[in-house]
């Protein structure tokens, strides 16, 4: 029994000075410094997520322009992003000085002065519009004309309460096009041209650069020239569907399409009873217009609508409504 207890007491003794050595000034200094360095880690941590949180909380916005004067707005679309989440859509369908628009614009985004006669200016809706964009980073896929065209419209106005805290394009950062950038990162691409798609589109193609991702060139189906291999599923269904809406017209195609390949558009059509052209006219009776669409293309049909030609332009949407699809 004695043996037992000097065992314990030595047990006990020892712990004391085990104990007692642990706080000896160095031990307790060196303590301090690893809590210290534990505490600035922590707190480089939390800067990181908070910037990491900045760089994710953005407004993306796209402008439709009524004339090819950057302060003529007719459309804006605004996307507000909250830490990767996108957390508010806005379109504004703006009338644009003296409710003016050319042809050639119109042709692009189908936006018209019927759309906006009735619609209040820029300056009206800049009270709704700067609470959603200002003292934010603003993103645009083109910002030399997205942010080019904000600038001028608040200038012809006279706005001057614009505040803009930083400006990013993910055109610059990827070098793709909207619809390109889109498809090489899985995104999912919808009426091209309506500001708030668009806007959309940016948004996400920024929280995906944002977050590691990168281009995949491989998932691009849109490329000038349109030939890379699109669905053959979708082909079909077009073959197979009964339209005459195209029957016995001359047809032009031009620009680039997200769901078809040139060749493959020219051989749907021409199914449909199309007569493919390849150069704008009088006879010219549909243009079947996508993205990049040929300037000079644009500037004739705009010659010869105001001439009084009839020429149906479409748009990749409305050409697949004509289809049926």
């Amino acid at each position: 029994m004695k043996i037992v207890l000097l065992i314990l007491l030595g047990v006990f003794i020892l712990y004391v000075i085990v104990i007692n050595s642990l706080n000896t000034p160095k031990r307790i200094k060196e303590r301090e410094a690893t809590r210290k360095r534990r505490d600035e880690l922590y707190k480089k941590f939390l800067e990181q997520e908070r910037k990491k949180n900045d760089e994710l909380s953005f407004v993306a916005i796209d402008f439709e322009t009524a004339t090819a004067k950057r302060y003529s707005a007719c459309q804006l679309g605004i996307v507000v992003v909250e830490n990767g989440i996108i957390k508010d859509k806005k379109c504004f369908l703006i009338q644009p000085p003296n409710n003016e628009y050319s042809k050639k614009n119109t042709v692009i985004h189908g936006i018209s002065s019927k759309h906006t006669v009735d619609k209040p200016n820029f300056l009206q809706q800049w009270p709704l519009i700067k609470q959603l964009i200002n003292d934010s980073c603003i993103v645009c896929h083109n910002s030399d004309f997205d942010i080019d065209v904000l600038k001028s419209t608040c200038n012809y106005y006279g706005i001057s309460d614009l505040r803009i805290k930083d400006i990013k394009c993910t055109y610059r950062m990827t070098g793709y096009s909207l619809i390109e950038a889109c498809q090489g990162l899985s995104i999912s691409v919808s009426g091209h041209h309506n500001a708030l798609n668009d806007a959309e589109m940016c948004a996400n193609i920024y929280i995906k650069l944002c977050c590691g991702k990168a281009v995949d060139t491989s998932l691009i189906k849109v490329v000038k020239g349109g030939k890379k291999e699109h669905s053959e599923e979708l082909i079909n269904q077009a073959l197979q569907i009964n339209s005459s809406f195209f029957e016995g017209k001359n047809v032009v195609i031009t620009g680039v399409f997200g769901k078809f390949n040139r060749d493959d558009l020219k051989s749907i059509l021409e199914h449909h009873g199309a007569i493919i052209r390849t150069g704008i006219s009088t006879k010219t009776n549909v243009v079947v217009m996508g993205m990049d669409a040929g300037p000079s293309k644009c500037a004739k049909i705009k010659e010869l609508v105001d001439s009084g030609v009839d020429i149906v332009v479409l748009n990749e949407t409305e050409l697949l409504e004509k289809l049926h699809m």
